[in-house]
């Protein structure tokens, strides 16, 4: 049945906020995990919680609606590395293996 356009609205909404809750779990309360978080990313890419396009339009601004704007760079800055390669070309070519010992 495909899913209607609320539904698609709705699951976008949802991604963005666990991207946001992530950002701050990992900036304020974690903050030696930034390192991990293209690991992170990659991870709940791979379990299909989280899309590929969603991920790189959270990457392309910093925010201040869930922490400090200097915290939402820092996280931010920290996924380049999953920001800069398409995770799905990545799999692909090298085997999620390698992606994740980032």
């Amino acid at each position: 049945m495909p899913k209607s356009q609320d539904d698609v609205e709705k699951k976008e909404k949802h991604q963005k906020a666990l991207l946001g809750g992530l950002e701050r779990l990992v900036g304020v309360n974690y903050p030696t995990l930034t390192p991990q978080i293209p690991k992170i990313l990659m991870q709940l890419y791979q379990a299909d919680i989280l899309t590929e396009d969603i991920i790189k339009q959270w990457g392309t601004h910093v925010s201040k609606k869930y922490v400090d704007r200097d915290i939402s760079k820092s996280v931010r800055k920290a996924s380049e590395p999953f920001l800069k390669v398409s995770p799905g070309e990545h799999l692909r070519s090298a085997g999620a293996d390698d992606w994740i010992s980032l």
